[in-house]
């Protein structure tokens, strides 16, 4: 990968030093560099060609940018309510909305500059500040009423405000509310009048060019339907000008008398005729017709919209208390509420009412039809009493459980843990002792049942499953100390269980076990950088070593080591641990004394009090005072000689029997302290670990099998604890 160089390689037994996890994590920063790191361009140095970008630290965003490769395509979504909604996709030489007409391009604040297309541009509808289009065409275009458009000119045409011309005339037609005024000619094949051509000749209509009829007078041949012919009749008419004004429609009515063979002008049938007066009595009296102002008898016709002061007096009744079955008068409206009135004060109770059984009255009673014919007077009674305010009382425990419908609770809206206000929210719950519902907070209800709420306001937590950290540490606040305090003998375990491997921890102990194979060490390091590492550990399981290492007692001091250089005083060292030959130079004046006596056998080197001499077996008994007797006692006790009962061989261990000293080998020492000549092996309490696999790399880990410890890589343990490869290599990191 660009920018990172693997640091370090290790084998089994190796010591990773923070210098080491340093210079690692310097290499990781370095791949992620912007100028130099890695890119992405799917090369095996690089790294694979990112197909995803979305919201940061989610594993499933809503709003992202997708590269879809089976459809050779680029998709951008946005969340939308809380879905992720596609929005806009890349195609070849195609960029096109998800979902037609859904997607603006800017908005009414927020506009594009400039768009240039070399091509053709649909759109359903156009509103343009300006709009200027030089050259080509326009099809299907309509002129709105925006006040905007003031003019437009049309290759000769002009349409300017009201004014419609030539662009050499442009007032030639003028237009108002519904009028066109036409300044100039009017030139048609044929003119079309309300639907109907016009078949006048010029010189027909030219007849007209002197009458001096008005307008009004004109008007009147607009509904005319005589033919060519009728109206030719005209031609030889010889009435007079007030003959004609007569059919017109005069106003000035004359006082003549009018007989029954004067004569009426009538339509028949769309012919003009002359009829007498006779003859219309005649029709009138024959048909039913409708007359106004007129007096008739009522008694001998049909009468109709008839009004109440058309009536003769006696026709309508004024007091409706006393009238007979057979009265067939009319009854006014004042009788009428008069009655009605009476019949409501007599039955304004519900007593007095005809559809009412009321026995008598009492508080929480009600009316309740009885099925048949009317209400009757009730009281309520079961597990419901009525006061006489109108409040209603449901009774202790006549709600039950199949009274309640299941939509109670499930026809709610659901809302997420994070949704609980554990504080505020409450709960609806049966307090036994009190016999009654009540409402609790979350926080109450969790504490009552044992369980964690907040960890300020539980005195006592206490963990359901495994604490992970999730990559934070845990902290104290104005220096305060962590104690971690184990229960009576109990000790603090770290990294393993405290019995195959771990560092146990108790009151002024600590004691470290291994499970990977190697002794366990303490690795102490300098003070810069923690370049420098000087690593404390045990003898291998070869050595069979069980001993105490006892610092020394005095001031600041350092302790001798096997391959250092050092200046050791006051110091008594056993001659028998000395190996090699000492020059005499090196020697004190007694030393040398001693080395110039000379090797007699039988001698003993002895202090005479100023220097060292060699005497033989009897002077030494007598100068040390130890008697004349040549033989010294035997046994255990203090200044005795030890006495072997049995022979003592090769690598044997020396045990005391009695008074006596015997040889034993390692077999029967095994016996005699009970241990074991060979390990069990297995992952049982006491048993001994063993590697349980074909081959172990560098830099791998370890899983307990049925029978040892086997080899993991980083990608299986990674698939082995469920997590990413990248993110538990970082965490493997950090813990070494």
């Amino acid at each position: 990968m660009a920018g990172y160089t693997r640091q370090s390689s290790y084998t089994d037994g190796d010591v990773i030093t923070a210098a080491h996890s340093n210079d690692e994590f310097n290499q990781v920063l370095a791949a992620f560099v912007n100028t130099t790191g890695h890119k992405h361009d799917g090369t095996a140095a690089e790294g694979p060609v990112i197909g995803l970008i979305g919201d940061p630290g989610e594993t499933t965003p809503k709003n992202k940018v997708v590269v879809d490769n089976p459809n050779n395509q680029i998709e951008i979504s946005v969340d939308v309510s809380g879905t992720s909604t596609e929005q806009v996709v890349f195609k070849d030489g195609v960029i096109e909305p998800t979902t037609d007409n859904d997607i603006d391009l800017g908005s009414s604040s927020k506009e594009f500059k400039d768009a240039f297309f070399d091509g053709t541009v649909t759109t359903d509808a156009l509103v343009a500040d300006t709009a200027n289009i030089d050259g080509g065409s326009i099809d299907g275009a309509t002129l709105g009423t925006n006040s905007a458009i003031t003019q437009a000119v049309i290759d000769n045409i002009n349409i300017n405000g009201a004014t419609i011309g030539h662009t050499d005339d442009t007032d030639l037609i003028t237009l108002a509310d519904g009028i066109a005024t036409v300044a100039g000619e009017i030139s048609v094949t044929t003119l079309d009048i309300g639907g109907t051509n016009v078949t006048s000749t010029a010189a027909e209509l030219n007849i007209l060019d002197g009458v001096t009829a008005t307008a009004s007078e004109l008007n009147i041949m607009d509904g005319v339907t005589a033919t060519t012919s009728e109206l030719n009749i005209m031609d030889g008419v010889t009435a007079t000008t007030a003959e004609l004004n007569l059919m017109d429609g005069g106003t000035s009515a004359g006082t003549t008398a009018v007989a029954g063979a004067d004569g009426i002008v009538t339509n028949d049938n769309g012919t003009m005729r002359q009829t007498t007066v006779d003859t219309f009595d005649t029709y009138l009296a024959a048909t039913s017709k409708t007359l106004t102002n007129k007096t008739i008898d009522a008694d001998n016709n049909t009468l109709s919209n008839i009004e109440v002061d058309n009536l003769k007096s006696g026709v309508l009744d004024t007091d409706l208390s006393s009238v007979a079955s057979t009265d067939t008068t009319l009854a006014s409206a004042k009788a009428i509420k008069a009655y009605v009135d009476a019949q409501i004060q007599t039955e304004d109770t519900l007593e007095e009412l005809n559809d009412t059984n009321i026995s008598s009255l009492s508080s929480g009673h009600i009316l309740i039809y009885d099925g048949s014919d009317s209400f009757d007077n009730k009281a309520i009674s079961g597990d419901i009493t009525l006061a006489s305010t109108g409040a209603v009382t449901i009774a202790n425990d006549a709600v039950e459980t199949a009274m309640v419908n299941e939509n109670v609770v499930s026809g709610q809206t659901a809302i997420s843990s994070g949704d609980v206000n554990i504080t505020n929210d409450t709960l609806l719950l049966h307090d036994a002792d009190a016999s009654a519902l009540k409402k609790v907070t979350v926080t109450n209800l969790i504490s009552s049942a044992g369980g964690l709420t907040e960890v300020v306001a539980d005195t006592s937590p206490q963990l359901g499953g495994n604490l992970d950290i999730n990559g934070n540490d845990i902290v104290s606040t104005s220096n305060g100390n962590i104690d971690i305090l184990p229960n009576g003998s109990g000790v603090v375990n770290l990294d393993g269980n405290g019995s195959s491997g771990g560092v146990s921890i108790s009151d002024g102990l600590i004691d470290i076990r291994t499970g990977t194979g190697s002794v366990a060490k303490v690795n102490f390091y300098c003070e810069s950088s923690n370049a420098h590492a000087q690593t404390l550990q045990a003898q291998p399981h070869s050595a069979g070593v069980t001993n105490t290492l006892t610092l020394p007692a005095g001031g600041n001091q350092e302790i001798v080591g096997t391959t250092a250089t050092q200046t050791l005083t006051n110091k008594t060292i056993d001659a028998s641990q000395l190996s090699g030959t000492v020059a005499n130079a090196r020697l004190d004046a007694q030393l040398q004394d001693v080395a110039g006596l000379a090797v007699t056998n039988g001698n003993f080197i002895v202090g005479d009090g100023s220097n060292f001499v060699a005497e033989s077996g009897s002077t030494a008994r007598a100068s040390l005072g130890l008697g004349t007797a040549a033989v010294t006692d035997t046994g255990i006790s203090n200044g005795n000689v030890a006495v072997f009962t049995s022979g003592a061989a090769d690598n044997d261990f020396l045990r005391i029997d009695g008074t006596s000293i015997e040889g034993r080998s390692a077999s029967e020492v095994l016996s005699d302290i009970g241990g074991q000549a060979a390990l069990t092996f297995g992952i049982s309490n006491t048993n001994a670990v063993k590697i349980d696999s074909s081959s172990v790399a560098d830099d791998e880990y370890a899983r307990f099998t049925a029978n040892g410890l086997e080899s993991r890589s980083v990608s299986e343990v990674a698939s082995d604890i469920g997590a990413a490869t990248a993110g538990f290599a970082v965490a493997m990191a950090i813990a070494l």
